[in-house]
């Protein structure tokens, strides 16, 4: 019996001479024997991806899954990318920032990804300031916290020089008297944060559970929602306490000290360093508390750029004050 074999067919006779088995074959596919002598189709497939479709420059470079054929080549278009040829990794330090097409060819096959570089969210934290208590040594930020603020966080970070008790002010404004236009303070008492607050006339406290060493960094953040007033150390909430409001103030938020009873001068100055202090007038998330404090702990050197919003971060438009003392 003859067989019709037409372009890119082939037969294979079987032995009782009836019907013969017919496979359609691609044009550039390849032939690889099977048992019982069958002839089976064999493709060459481009197949490959990145982890994600968008990396910042400060993230490690990625190197793509190659779920095809190994042993092809790398391109991208446009120019800017600083791509490995032969492995596809990326070092996205030196890329462009911008959107490109990344290609992976093998065999004459090719296949695309699409991938966009970004700013990096992080910013250089190299400086910091140096307060001597024996100076008496403040910065005044110009302005007051007060009821303007129907939620509010706070944020410094803080490396104890010497710990004592009622000193090391992280920031504050005046809160000793009892009469509802004082706001708060942070400051160290037996080895730990202690936060005072006015709650219409009621002095409340908070206190950390972390105990404080000297020439440590600690994030510590303050985050009032309309009614309660919690207290994070490196990320993780380690006291509240209810508030009602925030009270008006006559004083002005101060760095390092914080304005007495009386308002005509400052005490519990700070011997340390201060660094990345900022005020929102909204209650971060507790997702964005733990970003800002990762940033820096996950990144020898680096701050979180509080002026873009990045992952869980997304109150950049909300940020009233950042100091970043020295950078």
């Amino acid at each position: 019996m003859a067989n019709t074999i037409d372009w890119g067919k082939a037969t294979q006779n079987n032995t009782n001479g009836f019907g013969k088995y017919q496979n359609t074959i691609d044009a550039g596919s390849i032939y690889e024997d099977s048992y019982s002598g069958e002839t089976v189709l064999i493709g060459t497939s481009a197949a490959f991806s990145y982890a994600k479709s968008s990396y910042h420059q400060d993230e490690s470079d990625p190197t793509p899954t190659i779920t095809g054929t190994t042993g092809g080549t790398f391109s991208a278009t446009p120019s800017g990318l600083s791509i490995n040829a032969s492995t596809g990794t990326i070092d996205l330090s030196a890329s462009t920032i911008q959107s490109y097409t990344i290609t992976y060819t093998v065999s004459g096959v090719s296949a695309n990804f699409s991938l966009g570089v970004t700013a990096s969210p992080f910013v250089a934290n190299t400086y910091s300031f140096n307060f001597d208590s024996a100076s008496s040594q403040y910065i005044d930020t110009g302005f007051s916290l007060n009821n303007s603020y129907s939620a509010l966080t706070l944020s410094g970070w803080v490396k104890y020089t010497t710990i004592s008790d009622y000193t090391g002010t992280i920031f504050g404004q005046n809160v000793q008297n009892s009469t509802p236009n004082s706001t708060v303070i942070a400051y160290t008492v037996s080895n730990k944060i202690q936060v005072y607050y006015n709650d219409g006339g009621t002095i409340r406290g908070l206190t950390s559970t972390t105990t404080l060493s000297t020439g440590t960094w600690y994030n510590v953040i303050l985050r009032f929602d309309g009614s309660t007033m919690k207290l994070y150390i490196n990320g993780s909430e380690e006291a509240s306490g209810s508030l009602s409001a925030i009270n008006n103030s006559a004083s002005n938020f101060i760095l390092g000290a914080y304005s007495n009873s009386t308002q005509t001068g400052y005490q519990s100055f700070l011997n340390g360093k201060l660094d990345e202090v900022a005020v929102w007038n909204t209650a971060l998330s507790s997702d964005a508390i733990t970003e800002i404090y990762d940033a820096t702990n996950n990144n020898t050197g680096k701050a979180l750029d509080l002026s873009t919003d990045y992952n869980n971060y997304t109150s950049s438009s909300n940020l009233q004050y950042w100091n970043r003392l020295g950078d």
